[in-house]
């Protein structure tokens, strides 16, 4: 494989049942569909569950999923996205955590005080400790799953901490270098933007509707900032009356 490079990536979801003497396996592969695979100690046992499920007349396959992922002949920029997909996988849930987290609380910290060093001071506490927090959070989930190693699982917390600490920093160039509304607008088209290319990038690899995606997360986002918006505004009424 190091010499010739990765033809395909096969990713399944693979079920086991147990009956009698027959192991029965149902797989549903990404972009190839359900199948299912029997296991038996002899043909009788076989053929009898055969029967029992009615597969007598259901198309048989002889291929393994590697001939027919190449058979399929995926285009080559969708082949490309998966494998960009393969790359990134680990710093989706950190880049995804910091877009909504630091939009929300920027829009709240900004609405309640207006002051340029509050909204600096919340972004730089959420690109470290929220980073930190969602990362342990990670590991502590990955290596609670069976047959996560903990390889695996420092992978993925290590890729949160990078997708989270990164994300949020960038957030704070608009800030410094424009006036603080104009640079929370800024903010919140970059956080716009990133979570529309991490949505039509979801889409195209589960082959969902691109737009559903993008009105899905985006959606979210803005419900998120419209409820830090009216917190931060009655925290501002409230509290900045009673002093």
């Amino acid at each position: 494989m190091r010499i010739h490079g990765i033809r395909v990536v096969v990713c399944k979801n693979r079920t086991l049942y147990r009956f009698h003497e027959v192991v029965i396996a149902c797989d549903d592969v990404e972009h190839l569909g359900v199948f299912i695979e029997l296991r038996a100690s002899s043909e009788k046992a076989l053929f009898d569950v055969i029967t029992l499920l009615n597969l007598e007349n259901e198309i048989l396959v002889k291929e393994s999923y590697f001939d027919l992922m190449c058979d399929k002949k995926l285009p080559e920029w969708f082949q490309m996205v998966l494998r960009f997909h393969e790359k990134i996988g680990e710093f989706v849930f950190g880049i995804t955590s910091g877009i909504l987290t630091t939009s929300g609380l920027l829009v709240g910290v900004n609405s309640a005080t207006e002051s340029r060093i509050a909204v600096i001071a919340t972004i730089a506490t959420i690109a470290i400790a929220d980073s930190f927090s969602d990362a342990f959070g990670m590991y502590l989930s990955k290596v609670s799953e069976r047959g996560i190693c903990k390889g695996v699982a420092l992978r993925y917390a290590c890729g949160t901490l990078v997708g989270k600490f990164i994300f949020p920093i960038t957030f704070i160039i608009p800030i410094l270098l424009c006036q603080l509304g104009v640079g929370v607008a800024i903010d919140l088209l970059w956080g716009v933007f990133g979570l529309t290319l991490l949505s039509i990038e979801q889409a195209i690899v589960v082959r969902e509707s691109a737009w559903s995606a993008i009105v899905r997360n985006v959606g979210l986002a803005v419900i998120i900032v419209t409820m830090s918006l009216f917190v931060g505004r009655f925290i501002e009424y409230f509290v900045g009356n009673a002093h």
